[in-house]
């Protein structure tokens, strides 16, 4: 039964376990066109309902999600593969054309109710392997690929919160019960068993199908038996990757599929508003992330911080590490102090910023701001043990010297006192 449960979360593209979900960047082209077809595939009433209320909505600061509020409108299936054309001459087909997803492509796939979309987090060609994330409005899962020149094959699953933290070297070397999604020749009869016990086929391809008013070229039919006789059925198309997947005659097909998107991640981001005695008064606002394939933690902070005025787009970030469940390192490259005090309120509302925002984020009680590995000392503020800031903690002003210490990001006595556990 459990492998039964495993392949059907495929098939039903079913998730768990979520923290805050992710927004997708559309150009605004691509979002008209996309609004235009829903809107014309829903009553007039409820078009009009959903027009009013989404005129409520402060642009600026996106539309906010909870768990009852769908990513993206679930649009009716039009799924009826009788009416597709069959290939009549055999063609070469190459099997990483139908790699399940792409790089910096979001896909949403729907059964007529819900949504789910996809979007490829890591793509590593060295190791022919991809980790996908998965999103509904109250789940999120990430799935890890592999593939070689005769399978494509899914190796894990994993319900981990994070968002880009790559894993496919830590999945690649771990056993697991793989599933075999496609296999060479990609031709009508090929066979082989999906889970080393049921048997897969490829049954069909098309010439031409039609899916939500959208046509695909040779696209794959796999069948493949399912533990409790039932039967499961998947679809792939050459650069759209997955197109359906059927258990039992109920499908999740694909809604739309949008190339060079990004996926902006809501948090909570605390900024300086008020600064007296040269205390900052800090209050959350909501900021995202925004993540594209293959993207490093640093540089999408760094885009942030700077976006913030927190850096300048002179200032560098090195690396942003969770070292343990008690610590995050910041480590910037030298010059981050003075880029810090461009800021109107300066390091007196620039540190308090990073170290609650990246505490918060991270779930950690201490973050270390470093330069080069080095802590980092302020002009202003007074130098916590070994530059360990405490995110719940007091950020007390140097009153021994108002004069800026300018000879650090070079030379830091050692602090002898052991590091916070």
């Amino acid at each position: 039964m459990k492998k039964l449960l495993f392949i059907s979360s495929l098939g039903c593209l079913l998730l768990s376990g979520c923290k805050k979900e992710p927004m997708i960047h559309l150009n605004e082209d691509v979002q008209a066109s996309i609004e235009a077809k829903q809107a014309k595939d829903r009553p007039t009433e409820e078009v009009s309902q959903l027009e009013v209320e989404e005129s409520q909505v402060d642009p600026s600061q996106g539309e906010e999600i909870t768990p009852d509020t769908p990513i993206e409108e679930a649009m009716a299936v039009n799924f009826d593969p009788s009416s597709w054309t069959l290939l009549e001459q055999p063609v070469a087909l190459n099997l990483v054309d139908y790699l399940p997803n792409k790089i910096n492509q979001l896909k949403s796939m729907t059964n007529g109710q819900q949504v789910i979309q996809q979007y490829v987090e890591f793509m590593d060609n060295n190791q022919a392997a991809m980790q996908v994330i998965e999103v509904s409005s109250d789940s999120i899962e990430h799935k890890w690929y592999r593939w070689n020149g005769q399978q494509i094959i899914w190796f894990a699953s994993s319900n981990e919160p994070d968002y880009f933290n790559n894993q496919l070297t830590q999945y690649m070397n771990q056993p697991n019960n793989h599933l075999v999604l496609l296999q060479a020749p990609l031709q009508v009869g090929t066979t082989w068993s999906y889970d080393q016990n049921y048997p897969s086929e490829i049954t069909a391809i098309y010439q031409t199908a039609q899916i939500n008013d959208q046509t695909y070229t040779n696209v794959i039919e796999v069948t493949s038996q399912l533990a409790d006789d039932g039967e499961w059925k998947t679809y792939f198309a050459p650069e759209v990757g997955l197109l359906a997947s059927v258990i039992n005659g109920s499908p999740w097909v694909v809604q739309q599929s949008v190339e060079d998107a990004s996926l902006l991640q809501p948090i909570t981001v605390y900024e300086s508003t008020q600064l007296t005695d040269n205390v900052a008064q800090m209050e959350p606002v909501e900021q995202m992330l925004e993540w594209r394939t293959n993207s490093e933690p640093k540089d999408v902070w760094m885009a942030l911080f700077q976006k913030l005025h927190w850096m300048t787009q002179e200032n560098q970030l090195n690396q942003v590490v969770k070292l343990n469940d008690q610590q995050v390192q910041v480590d910037f490259a030298p010059g981050i102090v003075n880029g810090m005090n461009q800021h109107p309120h300066q390091e007196y509302g620039v540190i308090p910023g990073i170290v609650k925002t990246i505490g918060a984020y991270y779930n950690v009680p201490y973050v270390q701001l470093t330069v080069n590995g080095t802590p980092l000392l302020p002009d202003y503020l007074m130098f916590p043990q070994q530059g360990m800031w405490q995110v719940d903690g007091e950020y007390k002003v140097e009153t021994t010297s108002q004069t800026p210490n300018t000879s650090q990001e070079s030379t830091l006595e050692e602090v002898s006192e052991p590091l916070p556990e």
